[in-house]
């Protein structure tokens, strides 16, 4: 098999691996999420799901306001055991994250794949027991511990398949240093190749969460919640067939950073490899030199990288929390969705999403497509051309360098100013849809469900919002340090969750009684923040272009000394 035989076959095993895996976790959550909320109405004495219609209350003989009480405790209860689990898993997995990339590097990342696969099959086991054999629902915490310790959680892993993709589409282009034409269009067309990899990865995971979605719903309503767990189960088995034969994309496809000490080559034999983490002391010793490339990282592009990361730290704050919160908000009145209707909606919505994230990574990736640049000379008078014979030999090698430099120079700048536009109107998008939102639910039935319905369908366009931040922040750096780079944007996802899993829903228990919109103002308000960031971020951007384009072409000055020639 050639070289180029093997990346697509590598393409397309981890596009499958994402699939199943988005397909098997968001089949999980739900069912997860949906049986947690079941047991604590099920404790308050009240259906599954909830009765919400004047006629059914009657039939009960349940006081509507005793109901809405109820009903309103469970949701809080409900958001705060989900955000909980999350937050302990991500607590715990911050330092086996870090352990996870090092032998990923070292071991291969078969290996990081499985380990943190091995995780979260822990996870799910203690979770089946629980819903098997109706134990306590704090065991959800024991098996976040599972997760967290076990490989990093869902975060690491898919960290580990953008680090395969990094070792796909990294080559030599990227840290050749040759400024000629040639080399400038083979840039460009690396950099449109990893934003249409990345967006096609992207709307393969939201297809899995469709899937998953679309059929969960109406199993967990019309048979149940151990019938939905077996049926995980076989996507599961899909998964480990998945990463068992995906070919190691360490070795063959990226090259070690020599310089760095602390990593040891792929290519020694396994007997020089035993002492990838033998005491603590050399943890910390690696541990120490991930920080310090992350600070080299962040100082070699400064203020630009800092700016991008704090947008993906500022949305991801509220983008991952919400899938903890938004399913009890519209299942509470005035929505009264029932589970079936929910998973089947965030079925449709996933998928229009993973259409659009492939569809606007193709436009970008399009839109970034330029020819290389091309030389031209003004044949003119021979008076025009008589003054050109003063140019040496060394300003004729030079000039077609320092040309070749300026246009491509620009041209990075171009694509980057392009993909932070996109950036900015996904990110004005989740500002309205969020306000929406937070005031659907003060219009009555069936209003409010079309406002919501508007809202969720506006919220699509942020589908290709992370490919896009992910692609910008990788044109910064080469090829060299993005395996470093993708392991600083999962800190970045890691130290979002952190934040947000415990605060959002918080603010959703504490205002569910009251003013359940309340939270989605909040995540306006954080979203409106990262608009401000990337607008700065633009600022940034076109401040360079304006210095790269008031610096004359060497040609004109050229010109300029060959005309003051001439008059002397």
């Amino acid at each position: 098999m050639n070289r180029r035989n093997h990346k697509i076959y590598v393409v397309t095993i981890l596009t499958l691996l994402l699939f199943t895996t988005s397909m098997w976790g968001s089949g999980f959550h739900f069912i997860v999420s949906q049986y947690i909320f079941y047991r604590y109405l099920d404790d308050a004495g009240l259906p599954y799901p909830p009765v919400t219609t004047v006629s059914s209350r009657e039939m009960t003989n349940v006081s509507a306001e005793q109901d809405r009480n109820k009903e309103a405790e469970a949701q809080a209860k409900a958001a705060r055991l989900l955000s909980a689990s999350v937050w302990v898993s991500l607590a715990l997995g911050i330092f086996p994250s870090v352990i996870v990339g090092r032998l990923s590097d070292q071991r291969g990342r078969r290996l990081a794949l499985g380990l943190t696969l091995l995780g979260q099959s822990l996870y799910s086991c203690t979770v089946a027991l629980m819903i098997f054999l109706r134990l306590p629902l704090s065991l959800t915490i024991l098996g976040s511990c599972f997760s967290g310790l076990l490989g990093g959680g869902a975060i690491s892993f898919i960290m580990q398949v953008n680090v395969c993709l990094t070792d796909v589409t990294s080559t030599s282009i990227d840290t050749k240093v040759d400024l000629s034409p040639d080399e400038v269009a083979k840039r460009t067309r690396q950099e449109r190749r990893r934003l249409v990899l990345l967006g096609a990865f992207d709307g393969t995971m939201a297809l899995g969460a469709a899937a998953a979605n679309g059929f969960i719903g109406s199993i967990v309503e019309r048979y149940g919640f151990i019938e939905s767990l077996l049926c995980m189960l076989g996507v599961f088995c899909c998964t480990v067939i998945f990463i068992w034969i995906l070919p190691e994309t360490g070795k063959p496809l990226a090259n070690p950073v020599p310089n760095d000490t602390t990593l040891i080559p792929s290519n020694l034999p396994l007997n020089d490899r035993s002492n990838v983490c033998p005491t603590p002391s050399d943890l910390c010793a690696k541990f120490k030199s991930l920080l310090s490339s992350i600070t080299s990282i962040l100082s070699t592009h400064n203020p630009m990288s800092i700016l991008a990361l704090l947008v993906i730290f500022s949305i991801n704050l509220v983008l991952l929390p919400e899938n903890n919160y938004i399913f009890l908000y519209l299942m509470a009145k005035p929505f009264s969705w029932s589970p079936e209707q929910v998973g089947l909606f965030s079925a449709l919505i996933a998928f229009l999403m993973a259409v659009l994230c492939v569809c606007l990574a193709g436009i970008a990736a399009w839109s970034m497509k330029t020819e290389p640049p091309v030389m031209t000379t003004n044949v003119g008078s021979p008076d025009q051309a008589e003054p050109s014979l003063v140019i040496n030999s060394e300003e004729e090698e030079q000039i077609p360098l320092l040309c070749a430099d300026r246009d491509h120079r620009h041209q990075i700048l171009h694509n980057r100013l392009k993909m932070i536009i996109y950036a900015m109107v996904s990110l004005l998008a989740v500002v309205i849809s969020r306000t929406m939102l937070g005031f659907a639910f003060l219009l009555p039935n069936p209003s409010c469900t079309v406002f919501v319905l508007f809202a969720l369908f506006l919220n699509m366009v942020r589908s290709s919002l992370m490919p896009t931040l992910q692609s910008f922040l990788s044109s910064l750096h080469d090829a060299t340090k993005q395996g470093q780079l993708f392991s600083l944007i999962g800190i970045c996802n890691y130290a979002s969750q952190l934040i947000g899993l415990p605060s959002l829903p918080a603010v959703y228990g504490l205002t569910t009684g009251s003013f359940p919109g309340a939270v989605f103002l909040l995540s306006a308000c954080i979203s409106a923040v990262s608009l401000v960031f990337s607008c700065v971020l633009l600022h940034y951007i076109l401040k360079e272009m304006r210095a790269t384009r008031i610096q004359p072409y060497p040609d004109a000055a050229i010109q300029q000394d060959s005309s003051q020639s001439a008059a002397i």
